[in-house]
């Protein structure tokens, strides 16, 4: 919805909110992040970005995490 099918940051929300989102396939833009950090901003947001408290698990977090981790090696 956001961060686009492929992770490049160009989903139809993002469009719609006239939003710049990082390209998650660009190992730099996660280069600085630890796993923690990440299901952080997942689960808590961070600016315009809703977080997920409450409307995944965590194991489903956790999930997220590896995808996002696995996108700069596509």
């Amino acid at each position: 919805m956001c961060h686009g099918k492929e992770g490049a940051g160009d989903g139809d929300l993002a469009e719609d909110m006239k939003l710049k989102l990082r390209d998650l396939r660009d190992s730099e833009t996660l280069k600085n992040l630890s796993d923690g950090d990440i299901y952080s901003l997942i689960n808590n947001g961070k600016g315009k970005m809703m977080g997920e408290e409450g409307r995944l698990k965590p194991d489903e977090i956790w999930d997220i995490v590896n995808f996002v981790r696995s996108l700069p090696k596509k």
